[in-house]
């Protein structure tokens, strides 16, 4: 197992055991508690999703944060039933699922890189940066955007 990978896992398990506990702790605002809880459990398996794309050279998708501003507020929309219990086990079994995936990548597909952005803002980026940045780092900035 690499180690790159095996951190990458342990780091997403231990940031979203921390947001799990800081939604258990505030049940009395069950809202927008079931909602941030779905939301990242999909969010791992999309990302995860990017990242195997990367891994095998497919295309990504162009996207805005108008687009991503866009499919938050479709997500909240859809999900306004969901009961916390249940949000709050798909991001347990999302994390688990995904984190086992994250600890069978190899250096060589961490260290996979595709161009991606619109624009100026086009660069390139590896699987390891899009698990980094975009699922690791969006779990801190809820975070820290709920405490």
């Amino acid at each position: 197992m690499d180690e790159r990978a095996e951190d990458l896992a342990r780091r997403l398990e231990q940031s979203t055991e921390a947001v799990r506990a800081v939604i258990e702790s505030r049940r009395a605002d069950e809202d927008d508690n079931r909602v941030l809880a779905h939301h990242l459990a999909t969010c791992h398996a999309l990302v995860l999703s990017l990242a195997q794309a990367i891994i095998n050279k497919e295309p990504l998708p162009s996207i805005s944060w108008e687009m991503i501003h866009e499919i938050n507020y479709q997500h909240v929309r859809a999900n306004r039933t969901v009961d916390l219990g249940e949000a709050l086990e798909l991001l347990r079994t999302t994390t688990d699922s995904t984190a086992e995936a994250i600890r069978q990548l190899t250096a060589e597909q961490l260290d996979s890189a595709a161009g991606w952005g619109l624009g100026a803002e086009r660069s390139a980026v590896s699987a390891s940066d899009v698990i980094e940045a975009r699922m690791i780092g969006h779990v801190h900035e809820h975070m820290t955007s709920n405490q």
